[in-house]
């Protein structure tokens, strides 16, 4: 028996260095996979981090819009009763059950929000006239020509104006 134990204990080193010699050849190769393990864990929380980024991006952007949208949904819905008003009027006077004078403002909504109103006064041409001098004498600013184009539809821009010839001009 005693032989046995002895075989026992000598076969239980020999299990136990081998052990150890397994550990020691292949602790290179752990060490390398956990490194590996390490990078791809970085790489992956890198990854994380952007694709988190661009979510919120696009998250904003998307809130932007739809704020823009509504926005313009709001503008589309006023300047739609804006013209069902200044429908009527012209259907008012169409009908001789107004004058055109005694039209009321319609308020115009501009693009960028503010409003306008079709309300013009009356100027009367003199000798020497032009849009440009009318825009710049009257409104303060020759390219407002455009504008006064606007309320007058019937003259053009290449137009002679005639001495005497009444037109509306827009608001200062």
């Amino acid at each position: 028996m005693n032989n046995q134990i002895k075989y026992l204990v000598i076969l239980i080193v020999g299990v136990g260095i081998g052990t150890g010699i397994g550990i020691l050849i292949s602790k290179p190769e752990i060490n390398k996979s956990q490194k590996e393990l390490d990078q791809l864990k970085t790489q992956m929380q890198t990854s994380k981090d952007e694709s988190e980024k661009t979510i919120q991006r696009a998250a904003a952007e998307i809130a932007r819009k739809e704020n823009e949208l509504k926005r313009t949904k709001t503008l589309l819905i006023q300047m739609d009763t804006q013209l069902k008003e200044a429908t009527a009027q012209l259907q008012q006077i169409k009908t001789g059950n107004i004058s055109p004078n005694e039209t009321q403002p319609v308020a115009m909504s501009t693009p960028t929000g503010s409003t306008s109103t079709t309300a013009a006064h009356e100027y009367t041409i003199q000798e020497g006239d032009s849009l440009w001098k009318i825009a710049q004498n009257q409104l303060g600013d020759g390219l407002r020509y455009k504008e006064i184009l606007k309320f007058n539809p019937e003259i053009s821009e290449n137009q002679t104006l005639t001495v005497g010839m009444k037109i509306k001009l827009p608001e200062k």
